[in-house]
């Protein structure tokens, strides 16, 4: 977070607030984001930017179920 532009003091101690500060701080940008290692979607949910112009790619070694269905497939 504090290489996205926000200081300590405006980092929450929780999850879900960290979560929405993530995507309020990525809302506008346009970012390639690479998850390794991704044991299931609940790790890759919360890190989904907000912005439409962004791409995420999560690797896993195993299969997770309806990750895919997280965003619609670029066509």
């Amino acid at each position: 977070m504090r290489a996205l532009g926000a200081s300590p003091e405006q980092i929450p101690p929780d999850s879900d607030g960290r979560a929405a500060l993530y995507r309020t701080l990525t809302a506008r940008s346009r970012l390639l984001i690479v998850l390794d290692d991704v044991a299931s979607p609940r790790q890759v949910l919360p890190l989904m930017p907000a912005s439409a112009r962004s791409l995420v790619v999560a690797t896993a070694r195993l299969r997770t179920r309806r990750a895919h269905r997280a965003r619609p497939p670029l066509r």
